[in-house]
């Protein structure tokens, strides 16, 4: 619950994010820490053990659906499965900081964090959930990886 509310104010100053309700918190965690593996979870505490900065992946479930054309039965509940054992690609879930501990450093442990459990488990390949184009400080985490936008996301605002 903690990341979660991490992850609301961390994400509070960007334009068009509505906060996630404790009701939506526990329908995250009922569907997605089922699935999570400690090597692609990365979480930064401060010195009173609270996280100050969050980076969740899970395989990337993809190729399994799409092999199974969309349906669970009769196979591709066990393609899903095996998706979720052995993968090459991993979907970037989230990744969250506290503004107070922005430009600190926090991305480069995450990330590093990541990236030997990615070369150790043969991952070769993670996407991101789409960025902000103007979210400046995310985009500059990745930097230093040979990555290639492929979706660009606007959030526009007019008065009513």
């Amino acid at each position: 619950m903690k990341i979660f509310h991490m992850y609301n104010e961390s994400f509070a100053p960007l334009n068009g994010f509505s906060p996630l309700t404790d009701k939506q918190i526990t329908a995250y965690l009922k569907t997605y820490v089922p699935i999570l593996d400690k090597d692609f979870v990365a979480v930064v505490v401060n010195d009173e053990d609270y996280p100050v900065g969050f980076f969740f992946c899970v395989p990337s479930l993809a190729k399994a659906v799409k092999k199974s054309n969309g349906r669970l039965f009769p196979f591709g509940l066990f393609r899903i499965l095996k998706a979720l054992k052995e993968n090459d690609s991993l979907d970037g879930l989230m990744i969250g900081v506290l503004p107070e501990y922005q430009q600190k450093g926090i991305p480069l442990l995450l990330t590093k964090y990541l990236h030997v459990n990615c070369l150790k488990r043969g991952i070769k390949q993670v996407i991101l959930n789409p960025q902000l184009e103007h979210n400046h400080k995310v985009q500059s985490i990745y930097v230093d990886f040979d990555g290639t936008p492929y979706m660009r996301r606007r959030a526009y605002k007019r008065p009513i």
